[in-house]
């Protein structure tokens, strides 16, 4: 079985966490969870064949987030935080950046209000 790579987990996860596969994959329904990787996933296979593979062999594991490459990321909140930490590397390493930007204090309430104000129902 193949792996995952890193810079591909974020979406991996982001999909997987879809509220119709996480359902479908903790009843072990494994038609329905074909039918929906098939169907909500497809759009991967045009850009990137691979992801899309990696993605469809996820559905073999029992827990996703036990599978060997993902096990870092534990909850929602901590790989959201493990992909921040993640992003701030990369800005902060860009040579482009140096001396010009800082990447602000991000305080996790703001946060949690974002994403409970984009979820309300209008």
């Amino acid at each position: 079985m193949s792996y995952p790579r890193k810079d591909c987990v974020a979406m991996i996860l982001k999909f997987l966490e879809d509220k119709n596969f996480e359902e479908t994959a903790h009843t072990r329904e494994h038609d329905k969870a074909v039918e929906i990787l098939s169907n909500d996933l497809k759009v991967f296979a045009q850009y990137n064949s691979e992801l899309y593979k990696e993605m469809a062999l996820l559905i073999t594991v029992d827990d996703f987030r036990k599978h060997a490459s993902l096990t870092k990321y534990g909850d929602t909140r901590s790989a959201r935080a493990s992909i921040f930490r993640e992003i701030k590397k990369g800005i902060e390493a860009n040579p482009v950046f140096q001396g010009k930007f800082r990447v602000p204090a991000v305080d996790a309430r703001v946060g949690q209000w974002s994403l409970q104000m984009s979820n309300l129902q209008i």
